[in-house]
């Protein structure tokens, strides 16, 4: 297995992983309508804008930090089956915070190592860029999830642990999770 940066022509491969796992971990969680609504075309598209502002981005501008991700994809035999997005938190505010953007895995390979993998070079990338403390959300319900960073030394938060996301109109429960990422 390979895990390196996210390329353009990765985005079909990353929007078929992401339909899968979503399909996989969120049914039931989310309605069937707004699962089944997604294709495979609209998400690449998605994903190729994503993909691109993390290629097109400055790191940093006059010496001040500016917005950052990075966009890792896990590959088996050329294929994507993976990827983890980590970068400048979108809603909390801290010099030394980073935050988990997004990992899924295709369900084909749940339980293969990929996502511990990819979570580890996440965590790495964060550590590269100054960070020593991240969070991430997930889905409330979403006990695999949950299960998987609690197994990999993510704790609920103590401050701010619950959010309400807008996910295509329909208003979702997330939960805070933190690690240190100093040992």
């Amino acid at each position: 297995m390979l895990v390196r940066q996210a390329r353009l022509e990765d985005a079909p491969g990353v929007a078929g992983v992401h339909l899968a796992a979503w399909q996989e971990a969120y049914r039931g969680l989310l309605p069937d309508e707004l699962l089944d609504a997604r294709t495979l075309a609209g998400q690449t598209a998605k994903w190729e804008l994503a993909i691109g502002r993390t290629l097109g981005q400055e790191w940093r501008s006059g010496g001040a930090p500016v917005p950052w991700d990075e966009f890792l994809v896990a590959e088996v035999s050329g294929r994507v089956v993976g990827w983890i997005v980590v970068g400048s938190p979108r809603d909390l505010v801290g010099e030394s915070l980073g935050e988990l953007k997004g990992i899924y895995v295709h369900p084909e390979f749940f339980g293969a190592g990929v996502g511990r993998l990819l979570l580890a070079r996440g965590e790495e990338a964060l550590l590269r860029h100054g960070c020593v403390e991240a969070f991430l959300w997930v889905l409330a319900g979403n006990e695999r999830a949950a299960g998987f960073y609690r197994a990999h030394g993510w704790c609920p938060a103590e401050v701010d642990g619950v959010k309400e996301a807008l996910i295509d109109g329909f208003v979702a429960v997330e939960r805070r999770l933190v690690k240190s990422l100093i040992q």
